[in-house]
């Protein structure tokens, strides 16, 4: 059955920080800083916030005057964000510099539930060098997909898009929504992204580095930030779909519309891809039922199923 779920990314002006400061007045700014604006994001009555990578990191801050801030910062903004969440009845993806109780530091999206709880946490695979030999910053090893009340979601951060190897994790694991905290867009690596992993793709990026990006599982885009709007995207997306090629798939579609009508969504992002993508709003039937009914294949099995004629048909095994 459809599983509607409104998703939205902030992404405000880096947050500078005041050198003079003592880590308290820090503290204290970095979490008015936030309520400003999540105030905004709030009003719209969304399922998950997402928040851009090292929200809270003074950026004008020199190393040593930063650790010992997220020193006496501890898990204090965490904490914070965590009684928004239950208030507002809302899941928040905030994304920091995360201390262990070994000492060590990670740069991790903590998943933090509506019901004030932590869901999961993802560590940032593909560190820039300098994180780890100048700030000490150790990599993760792991691309968990996190269980939240609304569905199944895979973090990636910044310098990460980059790489194959995390990619390729979540196209085995296929989360429905990839939450990106990040200072970099990307470019077309998002659309990228969303298409090989056949999942929603969220995007936080501040304003210095490009603008908030909502995409759906075959790369179209549903929302950015704008002028008017400069730090937040937001979209109305369903977690109940089915990935899908064109190919002996598109007249029993048409039937399959004819019966449904308005509440079989089919999109299809430009016409070049060949994927599309199916959903169904209504509530006579599953959308697994419309699969069976009209005989529709998924991309995952129409590709296998031509890999495997391939290798047949050349000996290979």
């Amino acid at each position: 059955m459809s599983r509607q779920v409104r998703i939205l990314a902030l992404a405000p002006h880096k947050y500078s920080g005041n050198p003079a400061h003592t880590p308290q007045q820090c503290l204290d700014d970095v979490i008015r800083h936030w309520d400003r604006h999540l105030a905004d994001a709030l009003a719209l009555a969304p399922d998950l916030i997402v928040l851009p990578e090292a929200c809270d990191r003074p950026n004008s801050f020199s190393l040593e005057k930063r650790l010992e801030y997220y020193e006496y910062r501890g898990d204090k903004v965490r904490d914070h964000l965590l009684e928004l969440a239950l208030k507002h009845h809302c899941n928040i993806a905030y994304s920091a510099a995360r201390l262990l109780p070994d000492g060590s530091y990670r740069n991790s999206t903590q998943f933090l539930s509506r019901s004030g709880k932590i869901d999961g946490i993802y560590d940032k695979n593909h560190l820039v060098p300098s994180e780890n030999t100048e700030a000490g910053i150790l990599y993760g090893s792991d691309a968990p997909i996190i269980n939240t009340d609304f569905g199944r979601v895979g973090g990636v951060i910044c310098f990460d898009i980059h790489y194959d190897e995390l990619r390729e994790k979540y196209m085995k694991s296929r989360p429905e929504l990839l939450v990106f905290s990040s200072n970099h867009h990307g470019g077309l690596l998002q659309p990228y992204w969303a298409y090989c992993t056949q999942a929603y793709f969220i995007g936080a990026v501040p304003v210095e580095h490009g603008y908030c990006t909502i995409l759906n599982p075959v790369g179209k885009l549903l929302a950015e930030s704008t002028y008017r709007s400069p730090y937040l995207a937001f979209a109305d997306v369903d977690l109940d779909y089915r990935v899908m090629h064109w190919d002996e798939n598109w007249p029993k579609l048409l039937e399959a519309q004819r019966k449904y009508g308005r509440e079989l969504h089919i999109c299809e992002p430009d016409g070049h891809l060949g994927l599309l993508m199916l959903a169904y709003s209504g509530d006579k039937v599953t959308l697994d039922e419309i699969m069976t009914e009209f005989g529709l294949e998924t991309w995952d099995s129409y590709y296998n199923r031509c890999v495997k004629a391939r290798h047949d048909a050349l000996g290979i095994i």
